[in-house]
């Protein structure tokens, strides 16, 4: 999960979104992925359905929440875990994917 997390932090970077938070009147931390996912940059440019299952598969309670249970070591070790580890390679695959046309579409732009 820490890889999907990442990825989509950079895909954030890559188009100009709020991977920062504000806490208090000087602190500024790193923004947690369901920050990154509220952006309204990141829902500009992928659309809701994409941020909608993001969120569900990631981060959200009412979905399958896979970045906090794995954060937080809310998985039951002896569980059987293969469907989980499958999404979760997804959501690298769909953060690759987000990041490589966001690279390109800048490239093109950037020839023209």
């Amino acid at each position: 999960m820490p890889q999907a997390e990442r990825g989509l932090r950079n895909v954030a970077v890559e188009i100009d979104g709020n991977v920062h938070r504000l806490i208090g009147t000087d602190e500024v931390r790193v923004a947690t992925l369901d920050k990154i996912l509220d952006d309204p940059v990141f829902e500009a440019k992928f659309g809701a359905n994409t941020v909608k299952s993001l969120r569900g598969l990631l981060t959200d309670p009412r979905g399958l929440n896979l970045r906090n249970l794995t954060a937080h070591g809310l998985l039951d070790p002896s569980g059987q875990h293969a469907p989980a580890a499958f999404v979760a390679l997804m959501c690298v695959l769909v953060a690759i994917w987000l990041r490589a046309s966001v690279v390109a579409a800048k490239a093109q732009a950037s020839a023209s």
